[in-house]
């Protein structure tokens, strides 16, 4: 049986998806009424603004890895320029 190369990273992002579906509904299952009050001014919004700045920070230095690696992946395409074509050509005896 021949397995496709995505094989791998299928299973994970399904793996993935059922276990996020079993916290939800585990969330879901065992929700508590809140019986107090937050108050803006206790530092929860502070919370939420820092991890909402470290979540795009996480993903802007994702995108510039991904930027860095690929381009250090592919090889460089240099086309030979016209001065360096015009030197060949001087050269010739």
């Amino acid at each position: 049986m021949k397995r496709s190369p995505n094989s791998p990273r299928v299973l994970r992002s399904c793996l993935f998806l059922l276990s996020a579906l079993q916290i939800a509904v585990l969330l879901v299952t065992f929700e508590r009424p809140a019986q107090a009050y937050v108050d803006p001014g206790s530092g929860f919004v502070f919370l939420h603004v820092a991890g909402s700045m470290l979540a795009g920070a996480i993903y802007y230095m994702r995108h510039r890895l991904k930027g860095m690696i690929g381009s250090v992946r592919r090889p460089a395409r240099i086309a030979p320029s016209a001065s360096t074509q015009t030197e060949a050509a001087e050269n010739q005896p």
